[in-house]
């Protein structure tokens, strides 16, 4: 199960990527959403040797995912795998500059059930696409508003 989603940022490429690989603040905003996150890579600096344990409780079942960048490529994006409770995904930021001052925000996440059971969680979760793909859209409009807001800020 696949979704995709784009936005145009007003900010040139290397401050969208510096925000978007933060993952420090996306630690801190895990916390404060009851996401349970530990840092388990060996680098303290966004790169390729980061790795998380992440626990959470979804539709009151909970879960444990191991998750790490897979690659690493400033500025033009990133992609974290991870895999736990039968299912493995693969998460995709991939940054384009469409000018000196806008950036388009490409953002993809891929979700293969590995179980039987994870199979109906993921049949059951494709009955929601639509609503699950708008929360999607919402979320990352909301990331983009801020990234322009601190660029704005800065300038």
């Amino acid at each position: 199960m696949k979704f995709v989603t784009s936005k145009d940022i007003e900010a040139p490429q290397d401050h969208v990527f510096r925000a978007l690989s933060d993952f420090t603040a996306f630690e801190r905003q895990a916390l404060r959403q009851g996401i349970d996150i530990i840092r388990t890579g060996q680098d303290a600096q966004a790169g390729p040797n980061i790795a998380w344990q992440v626990k959470f409780t979804y539709r009151n079942r909970p879960w444990t995912i191991d998750a790490g960048v897979a690659a690493f490529d400033p500025p033009s994006g990133y992609q974290i795998t991870g895999a736990g409770n039968g299912t493995a995904f693969s998460a995709t930021v991939d940054l384009m500059s469409l000018s000196r001052s806008i950036t388009r925000l490409t953002f993809t996440i891929d979700l293969v059930p590995q179980t039987m059971a994870m199979r109906l969680v993921v049949q059951s979760l494709r009955l929601m696409q639509g609503n699950l793909q708008a929360r999607l859209d919402k979320r990352i409009a909301r990331l983009a508003g801020d990234v322009e807001a601190r660029w704005r800020a800065r300038s």
